[in-house]
């Protein structure tokens, strides 16, 4: 599980720098979460940009990432 949280310290470093222009939703040991502060049309809701997760039932860190151009 130690490998798992040095992965995902190192790409919540990655997004982290972005955290300024962005709204922060989670940030605890397994999830850093952020969304734009742009609103969608459709469905009023945040726009997401990314997160980092380490989901403990398959034991993986990944992070998702979404760019508007």
């Amino acid at each position: 599980m130690l490998e798992f949280q040095k992965i995902f310290d190192e790409l919540k470093d990655i997004i982290k720098e972005y955290e300024i222009f962005l709204d922060l939703k989670s940030d605890t040991l397994d999830n850093y979460y952020l969304d734009t502060r742009q609103v969608n049309k459709r469905n009023k809701k945040p726009i997401f940009f990314g997160a980092v997760q380490i989901k403990k039932t398959r034991k993986r860190a990944s992070v998702a990432t979404q760019f508007s151009t």
